[in-house]
């Protein structure tokens, strides 16, 4: 009897390790794309949120605050949210951005257009 040893071969170890780098290649990508859809559902609820607060404030109040910190809300700490006030108080334009992805597009609210979240920035 012949004693044999059993072991792979150079070419399945390198189709073995291409295979693993080709996995975690689209991990990586899917992982990317997760987040940014994440980040902007983040947004969009924030947004949402804070609009709803102030179309309240407004009609106890006839006018919008002059900060957020006039109104019952507490901004989430993965978003960054800029309030401006217009026209005297008539509207106002919102503006979300992540935290967590800073590089994903910002998400706009403008209460001449209605409240829904857009990627247009306000006019």
């Amino acid at each position: 009897m012949q004693n044999r040893k059993h072991a792979f071969t150079i070419v399945e170890l390198l189709v073995v390790i291409t295979v693993i780098a080709a996995l975690a290649g689209l991990t990586i990508f899917s992982f990317g794309s997760w987040r940014l859809r994440t980040a902007q559902t983040e947004m969009k609820n924030e947004l949402n949120t804070a609009a709803a607060t102030l179309k309240s404030y407004r009609n106890f109040n006839n006018i919008y605050p002059a900060t957020l910190a006039g109104i019952p809300y507490t901004p989430s700490t993965g978003v960054t949210l800029t309030y401006i006030l217009r026209s005297g108080g008539a509207s106002y334009c919102l503006n979300a951005g992540s935290v967590a992805v800073p590089s994903a597009p910002h998400w706009y609210v403008d209460s001449n257009n209605g409240m829904a979240p857009t990627t247009t920035s306000c006019s």
